[in-house]
């Protein structure tokens, strides 16, 4: 038993990213995105890495990404507070031009 409706919104939806991904543009920009994404994954993984193989100790592996991490934590309600209450090109230009 299919459920019709299900089935037509997903279609919707694969046509409107497919006609998202036609753009280059934006093509460039969401292969850049995720390119940008692996290597700061990367990044993390080597970092995390390398703590554990100088002090060889899992709290201070751990202490690492709290640190890292803690700033996100921090920040997210006044991240959050200037995302309602901005213009959303400023804010993504200005998000954008801080990596």
């Amino acid at each position: 038993m299919s459920n019709c409706r299900s089935d037509e919104r997903v279609r919707l939806a694969l046509g409107r990213l497919t006609d998202t991904l036609s753009n280059p543009n934006f093509r460039r920009y969401a292969g850049a995105q995720f390119l940008h994404g692996a290597g700061m994954w990367a990044h993390h993984l080597a970092e995390v890495w390398l703590v554990y193989e100088i002090t060889g100790s899992a709290f201070v592996v751990g202490l690492t990404v709290a640190v890292r991490s803690g700033s996100a934590v921090v920040l997210a309600p006044l991240a959050g507070t200037l995302a309602d209450r901005m213009d959303r090109r400023r804010l993504l230009a200005s998000t954008q031009g801080s990596k």
